[in-house]
């Protein structure tokens, strides 16, 4: 998931202090929601919202399979 966040920030010309200061959440708690650490639907859909995504495409991309799976990262 902060793969693809990662790029649209990129894609976008913005950093995570764009994002928090877009969304009005912490850099902290973004990154907690960005690699799983918190669920909050709320900070999801603002993130969506921020980098102007639709939200069930956007974290249904986020969370399949093959996107947790591509970084070869050992789980």
């Amino acid at each position: 998931m902060d793969r693809i966040i990662k790029k649209l920030l990129i894609d976008k010309g913005m950093a995570i202090t764009d994002l928090a200061r877009k969304t009005g959440y912490s850099r902290t708690h973004l990154s907690a929601v960005i690699h799983g650490r918190i669920d909050s639907p709320k900070a999801r859909r603002a993130i969506a919202a921020a980098l102007e995504v639709e939200f069930e495409a956007f974290w249904n991309a986020c969370t399949s399979p093959e996107t947790s799976q591509s970084d070869g990262a050992a789980s």
